[in-house]
Parts: C-alpha cells; sequence; structure tokens
C-alpha cells in the first residue's frame, strides 16, 4: 500500500477543494449581490455613532419622539461599534463585504464540521448547500451573522471535546464575547446544555451495564476484577466537566456592561414578537422559504435514520429536543434548529454510504479542480459590491439599486425643511433614524421590545389606515409621512381624499406627505436632546 500517495493527494487540487467551497462561496456571492432593505441595521448603525462620538453607552432612546429618553439594555453594543467604525471607512459597500466574509465563514466552519462527522466532503458540501437555503432568510447585515459564527464554531468545539476535554476551555470565553454581541447569546448556552445533559445521560445509564459486561467477560477469561468502575469514572468525569462548562459559560455571559439584566432583555424581545405578531417571531408556515426548508429538515432526519439503520444516540435526541421545539414556535428559531441538526443527518448520511461502501477517495482531476476553483473564486471577487458596474449578468440577478437610496433622497429634502415628526413603517424608521438630523424624529423603529401597547397599538391604526388614523396623528402631532406604496396602500388611499394631508414627493416607493400648514423649521421634535 503506497502510504505516501494515500496522505499527499489532499494538498494537491481535486474534486474536494471544490466541494468544500462550494457552500461558502455561494454564501459570499449571495449576501454581496443582495440589494433588498436590510432591516434593523440602521437602527445598530445610528447607535454604533452614537457611541463613538459620545464615548460612552448609550442607555436612553434619542431616535424617536413616542418614546424620546427612554432607558434601555442594549447587548449588540460591540456589533454595532464595529458597523459604525466600518461604516465611517468604507460605507455600506464594507460592512456588507465584511458581513458576507463572517458567514461565508460560518459555512465554511460547518461544512468542514460535517466532513469530520461524515468522513465525506461530498456529504459536507451537500449539508453546506442545505444550510444556505435554511438559513437564507437569516442571511442580513445584522448583529445575528456574528452568532451564527460563533454557534458552529462552539458546535465544533463541544464535538472535539468528547475526545479532548481542553478543549471545553474555549466556551466560556466564547460566550463573554458573545454576550456582548448579540441577544442571541443564550443559544450558545442551549447547545452547552444539549451536550452536558447528553454526557451525563450517558454515564447515568450506561455505567452499570458496562460494567456488568465487563465483570462477566472478567469471569470468563479468569481476570481479577481490579478496576471494573474505570469506563464509569472516565465518562462520569467527561460529564462532569461538561456540566462544570456550562455552568461557567453562564457565569461568562454576566461579564457585560448589564450584567444579569441582558437575560430581561432577550426574554422581553421574544415575548413583545410573538405577542404582536412580528413575522420572524411566529411559527413557520409553508408559504414561507424558511418554513419550506424545516420541514424537509422534519422530513430527512428520520429518513436518514432509518437509511443508517440505527436508533438516535442520546446527544442527537438531546439536540432535537432542545432545538425542535423553539423552531416550531418562531421562525427566527429555524436557523439554529438547522445548524443544530444538519451535522447530525450529515453523520448519518455517512454511516449509510460507508455501510454500502459508496464513499470514494477523491479524484485529483487537478486541472480541472484547478479550473473550477479559479471560476469560483472570479464570481465571488466579482460579486463584492464595490465591481458591481464590471459585473456582465449583475442585471440579471438582481438591480443594483437600494431603498435605502430612496430614503436617503426623502431624508435629505426632510432636513432642509426643519424639525419634522415622522410617521413610516418601522423597518423604515431604522433608516430614517440613522439619516435624518437629530432635530427630527421618527414613530417607531424595529425595537419592538420598547413600545408600550398602547402606542403599538396607535401605530397598528395608521398603518392600516384603519378607523380613528387622523386622531393619532393629531395626537401625537405627526407633520410628515413617509409612506411604502405597497404596505401603506390603504391608508395612500384616504390620503388621496383628505384636505389635511399634501404629497410633497416620492422617490422609488416611498411616498412623502406633509401635513397642511406645517411650518419649515423653528420647532425642537424633544427638547435638549444630546447628539445622535
Amino acid at each position: 500500500m503506497n502510504t505516501h500517495a494515500n496522505t499527499t493527494w489532499k494538498w494537491r487540487p481535486n474534486i474536494d477543494w471544490v466541494r468544500a467551497f462550494v457552500a461558502p462561496v455561494l454564501v459570499f456571492i449571495a449576501t454581496s449581490l443582495d440589494r433588498g432593505y436590510q432591516t434593523d441595521f440602521w437602527q445598530h448603525l445610528a447607535r454604533g455613532r452614537a457611541m463613538a462620538q459620545r464615548g460612552a453607552l448609550l442607555n436612553a432612546d434619542l431616535a424617536t419622539f413616542t418614546i424620546a429618553g427612554r432607558a434601555y439594555r442594549d447587548n449588540n453594543w460591540l456589533t454595532q461599534l464595529l458597523y459604525y467604525r466600518l461604516y465611517e471607512r468604507g460605507g455600506i459597500n464594507l460592512v456588507q463585504f465584511v458581513n458576507s466574509l463572517v458567514l461565508a465563514a460560518a459555512v465554511g466552519v460547518l461544512v468542514w464540521l460535517c466532513r469530520r462527522v461524515s468522513g465525506s466532503m461530498k456529504i459536507a458540501a451537500a449539508a453546506g448547500v442545505f444550510a444556505f437555503f435554511g438559513l437564507w432568510q437569516a442571511l442580513l447585515i445584522r448583529p445575528q451573522t456574528f452568532s451564527l459564527l460563533m454557534f458552529v464554531v462552539m458546535y465544533a468545539v463541544l464535538n472535539g471535546a468528547r475526545r479532548r476535554a481542553r478543549w471545553l476551555l474555549a466556551p466560556p470565553i466564547l460566550m463573554a464575547l458573545w454576550a456582548n454581541v448579540h441577544g442571541g447569546f443564550a443559544i450558545g448556552l442551549l447547545l452547552i446544555g444539549s451536550f452536558a445533559v447528553a454526557e451525563a445521560w450517558e454515564w447515568l445509564f450506561s455505567v452499570r451495564p458496562a460494567n456488568a459486561a465487563l465483570a462477566a467477560a472478567q469471569a470468563r477469561e479468569n481476570i481479577p476484577a481490579a478496576h471494573p468502575t474505570e469506563g464509569g469514572w472516565r465518562a462520569g468525569s467527561l460529564a462532569g466537566r461538561f456540566v462544570i462548562c456550562l455552568a461557567i459559560s453562564f457565569l461568562a455571559t454576566l461579564l457585560n456592561p448589564y450584567g444579569w439584566h441582558i437575560y430581561q432583555y432577550a426574554g422581553e424581545l421574544s415575548r413583545v414578537g410573538i405577542a404582536r405578531g412580528i413575522e420572524e417571531w411566529l411559527p413557520p408556515s409553508p408559504t414561507q422559504w424558511a418554513g419550506k426548508v424545516f420541514l424537509a429538515s422534519l422530513v430527512l432526519l428520520p429518513a436518514f435514520f432509518l437509511l443508517a439503520r440505527r436508533r438516535p444516540t442520546r446527544r442527537e435526541l438531546c439536540l432535537v429536543v432542545c432545538f425542535l421545539l423553539p423552531a416550531c414556535q418562531s421562525v427566527r428559531m429555524v436557523a439554529w434548529w438547522m445548524l443544530a441538526i444538519i451535522p447530525v443527518m450529515a453523520a448519518l448520511a455517512g454511516e449509510w454510504l460507508r455501510r454500502d461502501d459508496r464513499i470514494a477517495p477523491p479524484q485529483e482531476w487537478r486541472f480541472a479542480a484547478a479550473g473550477a476553483l479559479g471560476a469560483m473564486l472570479l464570481a465571488a471577487v466579482w460579486s463584492v459590491p464595490w465591481l458591481e458596474h464590471y459585473n456582465p449578468v449583475l442585471g440579471n440577478l438582481r438591480p443594483a439599486h437600494r431603498v435605502d437610496d430612496d430614503l436617503q433622497l426623502v431624508s435629505n429634502e426632510l432636513a432642509t425643511k426643519g424639525s419634522r415628526r415622522v410617521f413610516s413603517r418601522l423597518e423604515w424608521g431604522n433608516f430614517l433614524s440613522f439619516s435624518l438630523p437629530l432635530r427630527s424624529r421618527v414613530f417607531m423603529d424595529a425595537r419592538i421590545e420598547l413600545y408600550p401597547d398602547d402606542i403599538w397599538s396607535d401605530y397598528m391604526t395608521v398603518t392600516r389606515g384603519g378607523a380613528g388614523w387622523r386622531e393619532v396623528l393629531e395626537r401625537y402631532s405627526v407633520d410628515t409621512l413617509v409612506l411604502d406604496r405597497t404596505y401603506h396602500r390603504e391608508l395612500l388611499r384616504q390620503l388621496r381624499h383628505s384636505s389635511d394631508w399634501g404629497r410633497e414627493r416620492s422617490a422609488g416607493d416611498a411616498v412623502v406627505f406633509a401635513r397642511r400648514g406645517t411650518a419649515r423649521g423653528g420647532r425642537d421634535a424633544v427638547a435638549g436632546a444630546g447628539d445622535f
């Protein structure tokens, strides 16, 4: 047997190299080409700017006139500062480029993990592409990007710690950083807890049968039972280390500016999102892309168990139980289900193919592989935001125009007309809170957990053009409406027949109305406010 030939193939271009990069490159290209509205990115950028200018954390609202000055806690602060520093140096293009790199790295780590557990790069590549489709709705510029990367890194660390216990030193460090980066840090504790419970379960229910089998073997061979519980001690030691790791990781999350109160923030956000029917907090539906992929995963998982001809391990059961229920309740949790369960499916597929001798060593195909890798690199480079004007197929994939560009035109004009109280859809309120000068404020942005039920009810009344919308706008002294042609269709229909409001301008889907007789300056939206 030629050992040298078997160990050097992986350092030469071969088809497995191409497979390894398919999913990460796909993610990078798709997110680099995306010109859809970036939801809550702009409010994060606005807060990052405020912290950079003040040299301190921002713990009160400065963007709205409905809850002006209200205190809040925000454990996304570190990501917000990073976004703003990137924006300072390269605008939205640089932020999007870095965001795409992080997302590609997250999927790359997932592919590597699937390769480790399955023994096949073909399976790992397929798993990475499946993950891409399952994560599609979460691939935006938002702090959750860093959560996705930390989750798969944590998964890889925990999986490796079952063989090398010293790897358990890493999770507390990761959790300390995670708690200052994104509010989804608690999902990391759930992942650690899944592994800890599985190891403890394994120890509690396998020690006695293992010792009984050992004693029987020793009796048959007349071997003295000097250390009948050695296997149990080892299993118990590993389970104990996982439990200790979980406890220390929890304590590590308290190393943030708000201490244990960050758990209040995370809990309140999910509660309010569900109660108010925000789409990403509702159960996944077959009408949504994430819902379709989620249902596909529910079919594929038992199918792979049948093909592998075995029952789930305790660790696999723990992962399914811990992540399936949240995913059934919220679209937002589908991403974590996908990342948690895809390595399990990859491992099962690997067992199935190995049993049937279907996994073959990769063919070198050096020139073809090098050509494919070069083509992938060219496509990735051509997709970066700075080169969009030179991409020959860009116009066929998506328009280069951004919704943000229309809102910027609106903001530029409003900035010349003095202080304004602006009502818009909450997603657009994020951008307006960043682009408008401080003297102008918005009715609401996407921080839904901050707004009391009465303000939310008033917002929905106006948004739907329901009975009493005029009175709501009058009560809050709203003088400007920035409306979406599609989202505010009913309200726009009623405004055409209103003598109180006049259309000022439009830009793309954004239509601006001003209250007739509105002063073109002078009134401060919020007295005594600082710089934002």
